[in-house]
């Protein structure tokens, strides 16, 4: 019976993903994290479709966390499976913190929020399916912390 569920969500989701690229407006895919923890060792797959390639994408890191949050950056590392079959795989630190412990973005009722650009001005060479996947390379194995994390692809603002 979950599974007619989720079939529907994912229906629904993808429906949204596309009708909201054609209207230009952002694509965004989030995973949560039962209990504001992250496990190092689970490996976050996002995915979503890709269906307009004529313009370029601004693809962002989107992070919500809460004041529990311990450590002063967030390394990541983010593999990239284009539709076309190419990989992009990178790592990334990410500052959350200054110098003197207190986070970079201001917290509303312990709670933050960053943005992170992965890629600027990226463009597609086919539609189809594209995959994120993130990685946490921090040596612990449960950031607490950490209530979402997701990928936002905005149209570039150099588009015609």
């Amino acid at each position: 019976m979950w599974k007619n569920y989720i079939k529907f969500f994912v229906i629904i989701l993808t429906l949204w993903q596309i009708s909201g690229c054609t209207n230009n407006r952002p694509i965004e895919v989030y995973h949560p994290f039962p209990e504001n923890m992250w496990n190092r060792f689970d490996l976050i797959k996002l995915e979503t479709i890709i269906d307009q390639t004529d313009i370029n994408y601004d693809i962002w890191l989107h992070i919500e966390y809460d004041s529990s949050y311990p450590f002063d950056s967030l390394y990541i590392n983010v593999a990239m499976f284009l539709p076309s079959g190419e990989i992009r795989v990178n790592e990334y630190r990410f500052d959350m913190k200054d110098k003197y412990g207190a986070f970079l973005s201001q917290l509303s009722e312990g709670k933050g929020e960053q943005f992170f650009l992965l890629r600027e001005d990226f463009s597609f060479s086919e539609p189809g399916i594209f995959i994120v996947e993130i990685e946490c390379l921090i040596p612990r194995v449960e950031i607490k912390g950490v209530q979402n994390i997701g990928i936002i692809l905005k149209r570039a603002e150099n588009n015609k």
